[in-house]
């Protein structure tokens, strides 16, 4: 039998999921087809109605398609498009019902339900647009891995690689992934290499780190989880104390995954893109990442963190705070990775409305250096930035990638902190500030920046009368302190004053980026080749381990 297409393979039903995908789609054809023959119907008639079913309805069926055929971010523009056409056609169904004789409260009832799916349909639209614009960010690291220019070739490591797996993470992709991975380490194997994949929940960190280190002198880490997953292995690696301390990559499975866009390893995992990824270890460039002690008085009875990417405060900490509650009340909500990024949304919305943190300049207080830094007027979320990507990709210090709405908030920005590019090994943190809530959508879908504040060596934060949501690597505290108030899931009164100095008093985390897209097979057997000998003589005995940090360190900077 000839070979299917490859573009016809993509599409054809060979599981169940895809098999109510192909008839989602059969379905939003039929009824497009449906509208358009009854587009021409008299406003308020009954094929006027019907047409706007028919909208609605194939809207809704292209949205699911979506959904079963691709959960990853890459689907996001399409889903929103889809979210389009569904909320308008609804909105044309109301607006017909409305239009047809309802009188009274009925009518009251429609012209209310026909309101909120403008509002659906605007707020889809901005979805499919930032996800779009998005893209921009952090393209550069990474584009062989993302474009396929690496194939899988299942060869043997060329070194020892540990994989832990947190199946947890994002959209519960780790027993998928952990299932591929483990496959790929038998014939890792059976061609003399060595690698070894754990998962989280059954073997701690820091005990798979010790063991798989008693047995390789020389080894490299592969995490597979988000950005909280690799904190806790970094984390792990320094408790240990181990005097070989291996380069740690990541494969994203969260759902922002900041640090994995950073090192060049993509936004989201993708099966096809897994044998390219664990090939491009191999040729992986040293890069290193500060890590920051926030000690003092912190919520929880907490007197001390670590903060590899950024913190929050106010409005941006808040949305964490009930996406983290929902999610634990309901898990069953939080299953596929686009639909959490819409409940983050949905989190954060009521803040169009109530502006629960318009006086935090009375309530929060920095110091950068020794010195006050003033909040500008209005203010209502605060961000310290470790690494340029937060929130899933976005750059809100963004001092040269030109976000289009960034000279709206020009005259806001601090003139000392208006030239000097971010980085997350030059020891020193970012502060920036955004005004509200629909600034903080526009920062995160790409087109603003937040406003920025101040740069520096030491950063002190307090809040002491509490009330203000602090959260650390996507990470808030008084998850589990709701208070006993009527909304007991959206409460931020029990939450806890805090006050912290974040110092880079830590080594630098080595992690492993992506190596930069070459012009042909020798640029990318050269890529990571000096790291990769340098690993190869440790393994020797020819290299002692500290000489090895040392070299790995000057190489990286």
């Amino acid at each position: 039998m000839a070979a299917k297409p490859a573009t016809l393979s993509k599409l054809w039903p060979n599981t169940l999921t895809k098999f109510w995908g192909a008839q989602a789609i059969g379905w939003s054809v039929a009824s497009l087809g449906l509208a358009l023959l009854l587009a021409q119907a008299p406003a308020g008639s009954p094929g006027a109605v019907l047409a706007g079913a028919a909208w609605a309805l194939a809207g809704a069926n292209a949205a699911l398609s979506v959904l079963l055929y691709r959960t990853t971010e890459e689907a996001s523009t399409a889903l929103g498009l889809s979210g389009v056409a569904s909320f308008a056609g609804t909105t044309a169904l109301v607006h017909g019902l409305a239009g047809s004789g309802l009188t009274g409260a009925a009518l009251s009832a429609a012209r209310t339900l026909r309101l909120w799916h403008v509002a659906m349909t605007v707020g889809s639209v901005a979805f499919a647009l930032i996800k779009s614009n998005k893209d921009r960010l952090f393209a550069q690291g990474g584009d062989l891995v993302r474009s396929g220019m690496l194939a899988g070739t299942s060869r043997g490591a060329a070194v020892p690689l540990l994989v832990i797996i947190n199946q947890g993470a994002g959209a519960k992709l780790g027993a998928k992934v952990g299932a591929a991975l483990r496959e790929r380490a038998e014939r890792v194997a059976a061609k003399g290499g060595a690698m070894r994949v754990v998962d989280v929940a059954e073997t701690p960190p820091a005990e798979a780190l010790a063991s798989f280190g008693a047995e390789h002198a020389a080894y490299r880490v592969l995490v597979c989880g988000g950005d909280g997953t690799v904190t806790w292995v970094l984390q792990a690696i320094d408790d240990a104390g181990l005097e070989y301390r291996p380069a740690v990559g990541v494969l994203p499975l969260g759902t922002g995954n900041d640090l994995a866009r950073v090192l060049g390893w993509g936004k989201s995992y993708r099966t096809e893109r897994l044998g390219a990824q664990l090939d491009a270890l191999d040729r992986a460039r040293i890069a290193l990442l500060d890590r920051w002690t926030m000690a003092g008085t912190l919520p929880q009875g907490k007197s001390e963190v670590v903060l590899c990417n950024y913190c929050s405060i106010g409005v941006d900490a808040k949305a964490a705070l009930l996406w983290a509650r929902l999610s634990k009340a309901r898990p069953a909500l939080f299953k596929l990775r686009l639909l959490n990024k819409l409940w983050y949304i949905v989190c954060g919305s009521p803040e169009f409305v109530l502006h629960s943190y318009r006086d935090l300049g009375a309530r929060v207080f920095i110091e950068c250096d020794g010195k006050p830094v003033a909040l500008p007027p209005g203010a209502e979320g605060i961000m310290v930035l470790n690494t340029p990507s937060y929130g899933g990709g976005s750059d809100l210090w963004d001092e040269g990638r030109g976000a289009p709405l960034s000279t709206r908030l020009a005259h806001m920005q601090t003139p000392a902190a208006d030239t000097t590019p971010a980085a997350m090994s030059d020891g020193r943190l970012e502060v920036v500030a955004v005004t509200d809530v629909l600034h903080l959508a526009s920062s995160l879908g790409g087109f603003s920046n937040g406003v920025r504040l101040c740069q520096g060596a030491t950063l002190r934060l307090y809040a002491p009368e509490g009330g203000v949501p602090l959260q650390v690597d996507g990470e808030p505290f008084n998850v589990d302190t709701q208070g006993d108030g009527d909304h007991p899931l959206i409460s931020t009164a029990s939450c806890e004053p805090f006050d912290f100095t974040l110092t880079c008093d830590r080594p630098s985390a080595l992690m492993l980026a992506a190596p930069p897209q070459g012009t042909g097979a020798a640029a990318l057997s050269d890529a990571g080749a000096g790291e990769l000998a340098i690993e190869r003589g440790v393994a020797a005995g020819a290299v002692s381990a500290e000489t090895r940090e040392r070299l790995l360190r000057d190489m990286a900077s």
